[in-house]
């Protein structure tokens, strides 16, 4: 039945094409293309890939989700319906381990399958299904759920079982090798134990024992990345934005939690984008009221302890699981987003909503005099769910499609603004793109990608001067911005300035090696010049770091063939 709910839900999903963040981590990432890459998978920042022409380092370390993107790849190739198939497994899979622990813990069958059926269902978790590169979420949900159901199974009658037990500290290892926000369950699990395993000579202490593996873990994990690796959290979107404190982030983090819950109360209009401005004074209506509900959410936690144990860990989960979103450790961001806040970290919180519910309708059916109403209010909450979560999909179509709603939801923001300009281009409507750039740097005079591509339109329309002006915008924000020195190396050949072009070549070049595009450019001009080694090796070069580049491996062969005598029938792939 949660297969059926679950498909029903998000089939219409799997005609859905690549968006947003896909094209970086996927269509255009060569590390998924094939198992050849495996040690850059688990040595590198999540997005700092092979195949494309950007200089990303967010400060995420998430191999096993890359690793995901690349098994999907043998399957499907870039079949954008088998990586959302994919999705939707994932997500079944964690709606049946919804019902999986809650068995074991419930007081009747109903619970499990109402909660199961509830998470299912629920539109706030589109963008961690709809979305393909929402998978963080859906991996991390996957290995956390299995971790609280393989502790569960370590308490037999016998004792501990010690092999689910290490199965469990295996499966955490694994959730926060996919998403940070996994180290919280410890914590879940020391709650879990208090509430659930107090009748097996339970103590504090011997908790936080058996959790010293699952620590370890984490102590391992931060060695590995942040030592070894040097893979750091950053602040590069938002470098000239807020200057807020601890204070002020606290503040806003209880009120993120309030907006949370409301999002999940009511999933209505849901934004991929949500500007959520920092709070800096205890005195906002906002902030007061939230800290009212949150204290009231934990004199409900501590009452129910004993007689509803359910509704206690509900409430604790949810909260726990709400810790890394504090934002202590700068989240990565745009400046306009605020603190920032995102429907699919509500994922695996979503799980404590959905026990309460499932208890509180379990209650009503129980009661004779309200049983059928119970009845009426459950399927009207999954039908209503499921037909918003069924169009919310289709918000998810397409990039255009995407952005286009979003744009009506938060107009203020820069970023969005941006992502408009780049869908205009793709249609040739470059007037209109302009306007959207324009206006993108309106909102932040920062958005040195704004400015890079505004060069590229008035390159392609001949306004040399104007183009340059923009690049040197561009990298007057952000001096080790490849694209833009890349644009003004191909501008500067294709104007004759070969010297001026070789030097923003070899600046492409400092920031990063692996650009093959630039190398075969390179020895183009190399080639025009006489310089025939200095050519070949460029060619070589660019065939080296890409094998399929036919284009280099063509311009090779021709100067071999013919040296100099054919050097205008050489391809430049700058543009």
């Amino acid at each position: 039945m949660i297969i059926l709910i679950s498909t029903l839900s998000y089939a219409n999903s799997l005609s859905n094409d690549f968006s947003w963040d896909d094209y970086i981590l996927i269509v255009e990432n060569d590390f998924v293309k094939g198992l050849s890459h495996l040690k850059d998978i688990f040595s590198k920042d999540f997005f700092d890939i092979s195949g494309v022409e950007f200089n990303f380092k967010y400060g995420y370390y998430r191999p096993v989700i890359t690793l995901s993107y690349s098994l999907d790849y043998l399957i499907w190739e870039l079949n954008s319906s088998g990586f959302h198939l994919t999705n939707l497994i994932l997500h079944i899979l964690n709606s049946i381990l919804v019902f999986l622990i809650l068995l074991k813990i419930a007081e009747n069958n109903l619970i499990p399958f109402l909660a199961s059926a509830i998470f299912a269902t629920h539109p706030i978790h589109t963008e961690s299904v709809t979305w393909i590169s929402g998978r963080t979420d859906t991996i991390a949900c996957l290995f956390f759920f299995l971790c609280i159901f393989l502790y569960q199974k370590q308490y037999t009658k016998k004792g501990i079982d010690i092999k689910f037990y290490i199965l469990s500290v295996l499966s955490f290892m694994l959730a926060i090798l996919s998403k940070e926000m996994s180290m919280s369950l410890p914590l879940v699990l020391i709650s879990y134990d208090y509430l659930f395993c107090s009748n097996k000579s339970y103590s504090l202490k011997k908790s936080f024992i058996s959790m010293l593996p699952y620590f370890l873990m984490i102590g391992i994990y931060s060695v590995i990345r942040f030592w070894i690796l040097k893979i750091h959290t950053i602040n590069e979107l938002d470098r000239n934005i807020n200057n807020t404190t601890i204070y002020s982030n606290l503040l806003s983090f209880f009120k993120t939690i309030i907006l949370y819950l409301y999002k999940l109360l009511f999933p209505v209009k849901l934004n991929i984008y949500i500007q959520n401005r920092f709070s800096y004074s205890i005195f906002e209506p906002i902030v007061i009221i939230s800290i009212v509900i949150l204290l009231l959410l934990l004199f409900t936690a501590v009452k129910c302890r004993k007689n509803q144990k359910l509704i206690s860990f509900s409430i604790s989960f949810f909260l726990i699981t709400m810790l890394p979103l504090s934002n202590f450790i700068r989240i990565c961001g745009p400046q306009d987003m605020g603190f920032v806040s995102a429907e699919r970290f509500l994922y695996i919180p979503s799980f404590g909503l959905s026990i309460f519910l499932a208890v509180l309708f379990s209650k009503i059916i129980q009661r004779d005099y309200t049983k059928y109403i119970g009845y009426v209010l459950i399927a009207v909450l999954l039908c209503s769910y499921s037909v918003r979560t069924i169009y919310r999909n289709f918000d998810w179509k397409d990039n255009k499609t995407l952005f286009t709603k979003t744009i009506k939801l938060s107009p203020d923001s820069s970023l969005l603004n941006h992502i408009m300009g780049n869908e205009m281009v793709k249609e040739e409507l470059f007037d209109l793109a302009m306007k959207y750039y324009n206006k993108a740097l309106e909102l932040n005079p920062y958005s040195y990608a704004s400015y890079n591509n505004m060069g590229v339109i008035y390159f392609k329309k001949g306004e040399i001067e104007k183009a340059i002006k923009k690049f040197d915008e561009a990298l007057a924000v952000k001096p080790d911005y490849i694209q833009s020195h890349f644009n003004l190396a191909t501008l500067f050949e294709e104007t004759g300035s070969e010297n001026e072009a070789i030097a923003e070549f070899k600046a492409v070049f400092k920031i990063n090696q692996r650009y093959p595009k630039a190398h075969n450019s390179l020895g183009v001009i190399y080639a025009k010049k006489g310089l025939i080694e200095e050519a070949k090796k460029e060619f070589k070069l660019a065939m080296e770091l890409d094998s399929d580049y036919e284009l280099a491996s063509k311009n090779l062969k021709l100067l071999e063939e013919k040296g100099t005598q054919k050097i205008e029938n050489l391809k430049n792939s700058s543009r």
